[in-house]
Order: C-alpha cells, then sequence, then structure tokens
C-alpha cells in the first residue's frame, strides 16, 4: 500500500474535493498496464532536449494514445506567467462535459469549481517549475456530482529547454477496479 506525499482537502459549500498527491514510484506501481502508465511510458520514450525535457510537435502529442484513451486527455498551454490563464485545449469530450468541446480552449480560470481551478493551476505549476511528472487521486462532490479519478501531468518543453504545455490525462478510478474484475 502507498501513502500520499501530499493530501489537500477543501470544502466550499456542499461541494467538497480530497486531492492526494502519489510519488512517481507509487504511480508507476498503482498505474502499471492502465491508460496512465500507458501513456506515461510513450512520455518517457519520448527526444529529450538538453534539459531533459521531452519535446514533440504538436501533432504528435497524442501519439501515444489508444482511441479510447483520447476521451480522457487534454493538453495545457503553459506559456502565461499566471497558471490561472493556462489554456486547456484538445479537452477530451469525458473530462470536462460540462463546458468543453473538442475545439474548445478554455482558460484555468474558467473551470466553474473555483478550488478545483486553483488545484488545478497549483499542479501544473508545480509540475511546470519541477519540470517533472506529477500523480494526484482525487475524490470529489462538485456540483452534486462525485467523481473520484486519477490525473497525471506530463511536461512537454520547447526547444530552449522551457516547460510549454502538460500532457493532461485523467483515469476514473472505477476502471481499473472493472479491469481487475475481468481478469
Amino acid at each position: 500500500m502507498h501513502s500520499p506525499k501530499e493530501t489537500v482537502t477543501e470544502t466550499a459549500g456542499l461541494d467538497e474535493q480530497l486531492r492526494e498527491q502519489y510519488s512517481l514510484a507509487a504511480f508507476r506501481d498503482l498505474e502499471q498496464g492502465t491508460v496512465l502508465g500507458r501513456v506515461y511510458e510513450f512520455w518517457e520514450s519520448l527526444p529529450r532536449n538538453d534539459s531533459g525535457l521531452p519535446v514533440i510537435s504538436d501533432e504528435h502529442l497524442f501519439n501515444g494514445a489508444t482511441e479510447d484513451s483520447l476521451q480522457w486527455m487534454s493538453v495545457i498551454d503553459t506559456q502565461s506567467d499566471n497558471p490561472m490563464e493556462f489554456v486547456i485545449q484538445a479537452c477530451g469530450k469525458r473530462q470536462l462535459p460540462e463546458y468543453c468541446t473538442d475545439t474548445a480552449d478554455i482558460c484555468v480560470i474558467d473551470i466553474p469549481c473555483l478550488f478545483h481551478a486553483i488545484q488545478l493551476a497549483i499542479e501544473c505549476l508545480t509540475c511546470k517549475h519541477d519540470r517533472s511528472a506529477a500523480y494526484h487521486v482525487i475524490n470529489q462532490t462538485i456540483g452534486g456530482r462525485r467523481s473520484h479519478y486519477a490525473r497525471l501531468l506530463l511536461p512537454v518543453g520547447d526547444a530552449e529547454g522551457n516547460v510549454v504545455k502538460i500532457l493532461h490525462i485523467v483515469r476514473p478510478v472505477r476502471m481499473a477496479v472493472k479491469a481487475k474484475e475481468t481478469l
């Protein structure tokens, strides 16, 4: 059993969220063979620049994804100095169905639940600053809708070694349980 490196609990009215950050060692153990694990392996295999960051063109960002996993993926443009202005692009249909379509670009600040937006901004800023992958498990009730999912953030660099994008993928926790039940 793995213990989280950090746990954050927030409430606002009837909305609540529990976020647990785990080490990459825990991630590798917990997500081996899952969508998140396969995307991580793709990210690890990418060519690196001198700073150690993977560099990949926009048209190849989703090469490591299966058609089924694309619905849970997006790219976050991190070129703004303000993480609340980071732009969520190529948003998967299942990630943010209430306010995001396949062609919509939205800023993090436009996420309707403010503490959800703030936590995503903090996670992305940390991923950008630390220049390394980040893995969280989130259990939340927002607007009466309960969800439990894992999130993986993977930084991508430009030729100069700056983190300019983050691959963002989620996996509902129940998906892994169903996969284990069928074995």
